[in-house]
């Protein structure tokens, strides 16, 4: 028969996957500082949720800004220049510009125009980009499975996509 011990006692599995069994008194301070830990953990967590969403934000603008320039850049592209400084003058004359560049004079094209400006419609995407859906599942805040992240973050896009539209043809 084997002896019952007199003291209650808990068994702990350490991190080396051995289990101990510690009086409860130590038991009971063992798995306060356990607590501690977990909620130290609990709170880095949502820190860096925190940060996830600020880099997730800055990220959302960043790549609507470069979108906004590229497309700018491809107006400008499609411009042909009204004629070329060569130093301090202006010529029109090809034969002058092809002249002056090849003896290596410094030369800039001048345009009669700035840029068109591109519809800010044209700048909203039909559909979220993959860029776009990351930064709305990162903005999701409750539990739950990617997939519901990732169609929560799509349904809100498009939401917000058709307030941007319609405050577009109200202004003009």
């Amino acid at each position: 028969m084997m002896n019952k011990p007199t003291a209650k006692h808990y068994g702990v599995i350490g991190s080396d996957s051995v289990i101990r069994a510690y009086p409860a008194d130590e038991a009971d301070a063992y798995i306060a500082h356990l607590e501690q830990r977990a909620e130290a953990a609990e709170a880095e967590v949502k820190h860096q949720l925190n940060v996830n969403a600020l880099v997730c934000n800055d990220h959302q603008k960043n790549v609507a800004e470069r979108n906004a320039l590229r497309a700018k850049l491809a107006e400008l592209e499609k411009q042909e220049p009204y004629g070329t400084l060569i130093n301090t003058f202006l010529a029109t004359d090809p034969r002058a510009i092809a002249e002056a560049r090849q003896r290596g004079m410094r030369t800039i094209e001048v345009f009669t125009r700035p840029a068109p400006a591109v519809s800010l419609a044209d700048l909203v995407p039909s559909e979220p980009t993959g860029e776009m859906q990351a930064a709305g599942a990162c903005a999701i805040r409750f539990d739950t499975t990617a997939m519901n992240k990732l169609y929560t973050a799509n349904a809100v896009y498009r939401a917000m996509r058709a307030v941007l539209l319609r405050n577009i043809e109200e202004a003009k």
